[in-house]
């Protein structure tokens, strides 16, 4: 079996039915690790997202700590850093603002119907989404995880979301 570079693979696979759909936006709540912003970054340069929001009180993190995790991805996707209260400026108001927790009313992710415009929420790596995000959140959907861990990198759990969305939005 012929291995072929990952650029030259996917040269010829177009997902047209994502191409049609609004792109969606990452909302991250007080990361503080520079490697997950960087992984951030590059899982939501993976699928396609518009744009990757860092909602941080103060930012004091030196930007080459997270271009090393993130690679290209810190130059392919537009990102930026804003306070709480300016989200709400900086997120279209029709798209559906999604917190990926584990919410006494939270969906099981196999089981929620993602709407075509969604701003996926992850929150900090110690305490999840702040409690004052979370409440402009519309939607909320947890990763079902039947083994002995029950918790997840950002990172990863960002990645299985927003995969699964990948996975239903291009077999419709």
């Amino acid at each position: 079996m012929k291995v072929i570079k990952a650029n030259e693979f996917f040269k010829d696979k177009l997902y047209e039915s994502l191409s049609k759909i609004m792109k969606p936006i990452v909302v991250a709540d007080s990361i503080q690790t520079p490697a997950n912003m960087g992984m951030i970054l590059r899982v939501a340069d993976n699928v396609g997202c518009g744009k990757v929001i860092f909602v941080q009180e103060e930012f004091s993190v030196r930007k080459n700590k997270i271009k090393k995790t993130a690679q290209t991805s810190f130059k392919n996707i537009p990102w930026e850093v804003c306070t709480p209260e300016e989200l709400d400026d900086k997120l279209p108001a029709t798209y559906r603002r999604i917190a990926i927790d584990t919410v006494e009313d939270s969906v099981g992710l196999y089981e929620y119907g993602f709407p075509p415009q969604c701003a996926f929420f992850v929150g900090n790596e110690a305490h999840g989404i702040s409690p004052q995000l979370l409440a402009t959140c519309t939607d909320f959907v947890h990763i079902p995880m039947p083994g002995n861990t029950i918790s997840m990198n950002v990172s990863h759990a960002l990645a299985v979301v927003l995969f699964e969305w990948v996975r239903r939005s291009t077999t419709k």
